[in-house]
């Protein structure tokens, strides 16, 4: 079973990326095996899985999150 799965995204911002040529091979073929059409989805959703699984990221972000609000306090 896949650990993620294509789905449809709008608004999106084109970037640039360079990735060495054995990983884009393992990407073109999970992305055969899954049913991705783009690349653009494959990362999309491979960034959003990683993004929502990992705690450090997550307390860390949450961390700048009461920091900025804390400030903002300050200045009112």
């Amino acid at each position: 079973m896949s650990l993620i799965k294509p789905k449809n995204k709008i608004n999106k911002v084109q970037q640039r990326v360079s990735l060495d040529a054995v990983t884009i091979d393992e990407i073109n073929l999970y992305m055969s095996y899954v049913g991705f059409s783009k690349i653009d989805d494959f990362i999309q959703e491979a960034c959003n899985h990683v993004l929502s699984k990992d705690k450090e990221f997550k307390e860390w972000k949450m961390s700048q999150v009461k920091e900025r609000q804390k400030e903002e306090a300050e200045l009112v």
